[in-house]
């Protein structure tokens, strides 16, 4: 019996822009199994959500009022991850001497900016694999500073990006950012 060779796999990001301009897209990783669950309990928080309002409006009471709130912070978590992962992309682009991080998801976006000079010690963290590691596609744009295969320090700050994507794909991005950056910028 032969063996076979595992396939290729091509990395999820894209690059576009010129060598001095880059503009890399992440688009954000689907979590199938998350995304059919969130669909349905997104269905029946909405209809609680309902029948709640109904109570409220036919015998006020500040109990409801208060969990109300609450339902609609929920609710705006759920819809935001289900869109994240259908529609959502994080964004990582050197302009005008700056490196841009932010994202991008169904006409909805923010970016911060950092001077590439007070860019330090560019490098990969060694992620998590994702069967072990739920929350890579849940946290949107909620989470994309806190997660992330690549980080870098900015002043006493430690910003991390690429939350979709492995090491092997980190290492492809930092060596495409690091002849932007400044003389020992990049730690990998």
């Amino acid at each position: 019996m032969a063996i076979k060779e595992a396939p290729l796999r091509p990395a999820r990001f894209t690059i576009e822009g010129g060598v001095r301009q880059p503009e890399i897209q992440i688009p954000a990783r689907k979590f199938w199994f998350g995304l059919v669950f969130l669909c349905f309990w997104l269905t029946c928080w909405s209809l609680g959500g309902v029948a709640a309002l109904t109570a409220l409006l036919t015998t006020p009471q500040p109990f409801i009022a208060l969990w109300l709130v609450f339902w609609a912070v929920g609710w705006v978590f759920a819809a935001s991850t289900i869109l994240w992962q259908l529609t959502g992309s994080e964004i990582i682009r050197v302009d005008s001497g700056q490196l841009i991080h932010g994202w991008r998801m169904f006409g909805f976006s923010r970016e911060r900016a950092y001077p590439l000079a007070k860019v330090r010690h560019m490098r990969i963290n060694g992620s998590m694999p994702f069967a072990f590691n739920f929350s890579r596609g849940w946290g949107g744009p909620f989470m994309t500073r806190r997660m992330g295969c690549i980080s870098f320090d900015y002043g006493a700050s430690t910003i991390r990006m690429g939350q979709s994507i492995d090491d092997a794909e980190g290492r492809m991005i930092v060596k495409r950012l690091a002849p932007l950056l400044s003389e020992g910028a990049v730690d990998c």
